[in-house]
């Protein structure tokens, strides 16, 4: 095993660890999707019924479970860069930098561990969601695809995560604009509405939205039947796009990354 892979197992098991010994950021963080997955299914509970045609299936909560899933993948990789920042501010991260270890496994481990608590938290989330009678209209093929889309997504989102730790130089202003944006990218995405029902300018928003190219897969993946004849993409054309987000994100993440750390 080489030395980056050693290093990068060891640095996620530190990350898990902290997990771990903080309890309640673990439960919280298991039970707020739920709490979404349950509110917003018992507040919109209706809206589907007799509107298939526009929600792909008149289940509201099967509707909205792709949001759901999509959005605690999306509440993790902005959380991501939150505890290197904290390293930055104890001094700790000066002294991993001066280590001899791989620079890139320091935020390699990062990433893995988003994408690992993120499985955990969208695996509770089907099981949850499949007490209340929502199916997999896709079986194990959809689990590949919230694998797929949601690990793109987690990469995109944790990369810029930890870039914008060291852009900023106190956590306050870091919580301060990732709690400013979290909510438009949600709000501006299909994740609780079909694109149908939208207004001109804000299909125009959420297709530019990568949460809506992660959402529509993974919905059409769940819903099946008709959402997959009515999607507005092919889901071929959601993944280009999400893989090209991930480039770019990751081309200027690593950037701002190494002339921080240099």
């Amino acid at each position: 095993m080489s030395d980056f892979v050693t290093e990068t197992l060891a640095l996620t098991r530190r990350w898990l660890l902290h997990l771990k010994r903080q309890r309640a950021t673990m439960v919280f963080g298991i039970l707020q999707p739920l709490v979404w997955l349950v509110l917003f299914g018992s507040l919109f509970g209706k809206v589907a019924q007799g509107r298939g045609g526009e929600f792909y299936t008149e289940d509201y909560l099967t509707f909205q479970t792709a949001g759901i899933l999509v959005m605690t993948v999306l509440g993790n990789a902005f959380m991501g860069g939150i505890p290197i920042l904290f390293d930055r501010e104890t001094g700790f991260l000066d002294k991993l930098l001066v280590a001899p270890i791989s620079r890139a496994a320091l935020f390699t481990s990062r990433f893995l561990y988003v994408v690992v608590f993120s499985m955990v938290q969208v695996g509770v989330v089907l099981a949850v969601a499949w007490l209340m009678g929502v199916r997999l209209a896709g079986g194990w093929m959809a689990l590949v695809d919230i694998a797929v889309y949601g690990s793109l997504l987690a990469a995109a989102f944790t990369i810029q995560s930890l870039a914008l730790a060291f852009v900023f130089k106190h956590h306050a202003a870091y919580f301060a604009i990732s709690g400013f944006l979290l909510t438009p990218f949600i709000f501006l995405s299909s994740a609780l509405v079909p694109l149908t029902l939208m207004p001109d300018w804000l299909v125009v928003v959420a297709t530019i939205n990568p949460l809506t190219h992660a959402i529509e897969p993974i919905r059409a993946a769940i819903v099946g039947g008709y959402a997959q004849q009515a999607s507005w993409l092919a889901p071929q054309l959601h993944l280009i796009y999400l893989i090209g987000f991930t480039v770019i994100s990751m081309v200027w993440g690593l950037g701002v990354l190494r002339r921080a750390v240099d």
